[in-house]
């Protein structure tokens, strides 16, 4: 670097005239600019305001298409279990329709019988 005879006070000087001083555009620029932009305006007529339709604002409302995404993937999953539960879950057709379903308290799922039941409550 080269050294020059300016001390910090000359360059505070000039720093301080260059930040009054602000450039002003030609006015042929600014005439040719306004008209450019008068054109583009003529020429890109202002699209209509978007109107979103109910399934867009749902889709807003549950975090984007990403949740709702998510939500698809958990009702196929939740349907899937409920077709085909697997062997430790009970089938919820036989569970509606073979009779009286109970948990013990350990949580395993017992069959009893109708009967049974009956038998019971007399007693």
């Amino acid at each position: 670097m080269t050294k020059h005879d300016m001390s910090d006070q000359d360059l505070d000087q000039l720093f301080a005239t260059a930040r009054r001083s602000v450039p002003e555009p030609e006015p042929d620029f600014l005439a040719a600019l306004g008209d450019a932009a008068v054109e583009a305006m003529a020429a890109a007529p202002m699209p209509a305001p978007r109107q979103d339709g109910i399934w867009s604002q749902v889709a807003t409302w549950l975090g984007g298409w990403g949740g709702v995404g998510g939500l698809v993937a958990a009702t196929a999953a939740g349907v899937w279990i409920g077709i085909s539960p697997p062997e430790l879950l009970p089938d919820a057709t036989q569970l509606l329709t073979s009779g009286v379903s109970d948990v013990d308290g350990f949580g395993i799922w017992v069959d009893v019988d109708r009967a049974d039941l009956l038998a019971q409550d007399e007693s």
